[in-house]
């Protein structure tokens, strides 16, 4: 479904409302450092601010599903804005500038879970050009569960985690990029890479998490291929639908 662009302040130089595909931009997030912060913030605080602001009430503005053509992708996404514009003022690439706000992403939910106690869970894989025969292995999947949490139990923890990457992997993520893929055909966008590799977990086996996948309360893993064996905790269905060419076996072997 195609709706049109809602217009919200941002509160720009030049006082002028600015639509999605403005919106979260890098060149957006610069135009908001230079003119709503004073030089005593240092840089990073004030690019931090500017997306905060920027991405204020995103959750609840309706506009997730607004695509710039039929079928495509979201007026914000990176696709659609001027990278060499945008390193220029901000000396930060696009995979530069996604990077920081993947870390905001992780900033926002342990500070959630520090204000009221709570216990979190968040998995993530970030959109790529999804080949035919695209299988879990090759899903980069970011994990967040609250850190003392996962301290407390860490051998258990990790075995859920392993678990939840498999599953994630398997039956969501591999969806979404097939979907990803065509609606980047749809709008033209060149090919996306996919990011670069990651330790894989072992939903069946310890130490299921690699030490090397952990980074403070960031957990940077992939998936293993398919898990179908009817012993696994993870045993696919029969009646599950596997994307593209990718050949699923749900035999007791």
């Amino acid at each position: 479904m195609v709706s049109s662009p809602k217009k919200k302040k941002t509160g720009g130089a030049n006082g002028k409302e600015k639509t999605p595909d403005q919106l979260y931009a890098p060149d957006s997030v610069s135009d908001l450092c230079g003119t709503l912060f004073k030089d005593t913030f240092t840089v990073s605080q004030r690019l931090a601010a500017s997306r905060t602001l920027l991405r204020h009430g995103a959750h609840i503005d309706g506009t997730d599903s607004q695509t710039r053509t039929p079928g495509g992708l979201h007026p914000s996404y990176f696709g659609f804005q001027d990278e060499t514009a945008a390193s220029t003022r901000l000396s930060l690439a696009h995979e530069d500038f996604k990077e920081v706000c993947a870390g905001d992403l992780f900033d926002a939910i342990i500070q959630q879970d520090r204000l009221d106690g709570s216990v979190s869970v968040l998995l993530r894989c970030p959109g790529f050009t999804a080949q035919p025969r695209l299988g879990p292995e090759d899903i980069i999947a970011d994990v967040y569960i609250t850190p003392h949490v996962f301290d407390a139990a860490r051998p258990q923890m990790s075995e859920n985690i392993a678990i939840l990457v498999q599953g994630f992997s398997e039956q969501i993520a591999l969806t979404h990029l097939h979907e990803f893929t065509k609606s980047c055909n749809i709008e033209n966008i060149s090919p996306v890479p996919p990011p670069p590799h990651a330790p894989s977990v072992a939903a069946n086996s310890p130490p299921f998490l690699p030490a090397e996948a952990i980074n403070g309360a960031r957990i940077h893993c992939c998936a293993q291929p398919f898990v179908s064996s009817s012993g696994s905790k993870l045993a696919m269905s029969k009646d599950a639908k596997p994307c593209g060419d990718t050949k699923v076996s749900t035999s007791d072997a």
